[in-house]
């Protein structure tokens, strides 16, 4: 009988673990936190709404379940357009529901106006219905930053910088062109000029001598007798 030798194991072998076919999704804290605070925001402003415009449909005289329905009727318009408005749905949709959101923001707007007794109370209302307007604007702008979009910025960033260091390179250069010109000019020796033949003054007119004769040393012009 032969013996089977197996070979020895230099190192402890490790399987893998297997992966299912299904793809997990990472959840963005960030966005998800920032839709949570927006969210929160206009809760708080559906809220008061609610109040006041109950308020508003008790003091008008009407009964309590019609006063509690009234919000639903109003609020609840502006929330079926900003529903409609969805990038899901069509083009005739979205403007139909862009009319429902602008409808139920000027119903909640008066209401919310009118209810209030005091400046304060009906500047508040006020307030509540903007800002519940912003929250929900700013709820479909919460976007996150793809990897694609990321490389794109960063490579537009790399050419940006590669384009700076390529003016500030030029312009080095140019400076020590200039530098090492000016340093020649200042090295190269100066041309030595002649001298200039120094004017002579022009001799002045000598006028002739009088005619005339020495007598005894002095000179006597013709015509004078001594």
């Amino acid at each position: 009988m032969t013996e089977m030798q197996s070979a020895p194991q230099t190192g402890s072998s490790r399987t893998s673990p297997q992966t299912s076919g299904a793809t997990m999704t990472r959840i963005d804290w960030t966005r998800t936190a920032a839709q949570g605070v927006v969210l929160s925001f206009a809760a708080g402003a559906l809220y008061f709404s609610f109040d006041h415009i109950t308020h508003l449909a008790t003091n008008l005289g009407a009964k309590p379940a019609e006063a509690a329905a009234a919000p639903f009727y109003i609020d609840g318009m502006m929330l079926l357009g900003r529903m409609a408005m969805a990038k899901r749905f069509s083009a005739r949709t979205n403007t139909i529901g862009r009319w429902f959101m602008i409808g139920g923001a000027v119903a909640s707007l008066a209401a919310n106006f009118f209810a209030g007794d005091t400046v304060g109370s009906r500047g508040f209302g006020v307030l509540i219905v903007a800002g519940f307007l912003l929250c929900e604007w700013l709820a479909g702008q919460l976007t996150t930053r793809t990897a694609e979009t990321a490389a794109a910025e960063t490579s537009a960033q790399d050419q940006a910088a590669a384009e700076l260091a390529a003016k500030r390179s030029a312009a080095a250069k140019k400076a020590a062109e200039t530098r090492k010109a000016n340093a020649a000019k200042a090295t190269k020796k100066p041309r030595t000029r002649k001298p200039a033949a120094p004017k002579v003054p022009a001799a002045a007119p000598v006028s002739p001598a009088p005619g005339g004769r020495m007598i005894d040393g002095l000179w006597l012009p013709d015509g004078v007798t001594v």
